[in-house]
């Protein structure tokens, strides 16, 4: 079986099927950003970057879980928690530029990877309930 609607046509066996969805590959890139960024960031931003560390791990971990979810209410459940994690990284994003730890410009590359996200993972339940997984 082949899945589609992906970066790219992919045997299902070669890899766990979380490693093929764009949301996935999106989110794992925000979370390496967010690491070097808030390795820039001072101690007093701490609160503000243990939160954005933590909510930018808890994507693709949503993510991953709701792929080996069979039951899809709780499927797109996890998907809508991975969602909100996302905007919770806005807000802390927001958050930075608002106490001027960081300026847009510093927080723009974060926000257009999290844009990424966020966009994909509202496309990603219809496109699963079409694979039944």
């Amino acid at each position: 079986m082949i899945l589609s609607g992906f970066r790219k046509e992919v045997p299902v066996r070669s890899v766990f099927i979380h490693e093929k969805l764009d949301p996935y590959r999106d989110s794992l890139a925000f979370a390496a950003w967010v690491a070097h960024t808030v390795g820039q960031l001072s101690a007093r931003e701490h609160h503000v970057a243990e939160r954005l560390a933590a909510a930018s791990l808890s994507i693709p971990l949503a993510i991953a879980r709701a792929c080996a979810e069979s039951d899809e209410a709780e499927r797109e459940k996890t998907f809508r928690v991975a969602h909100g994690q996302a905007l919770e990284c806005a807000v802390c994003l927001d958050v930075l530029v608002a106490t001027g730890a960081r300026s847009e410009l510093d927080v723009r590359g974060g926000k257009e990877r999290l844009g990424a996200v966020v966009g994909a993972l509202e496309h990603v339940v219809p496109l699963l309930e079409t694979l039944a997984l």
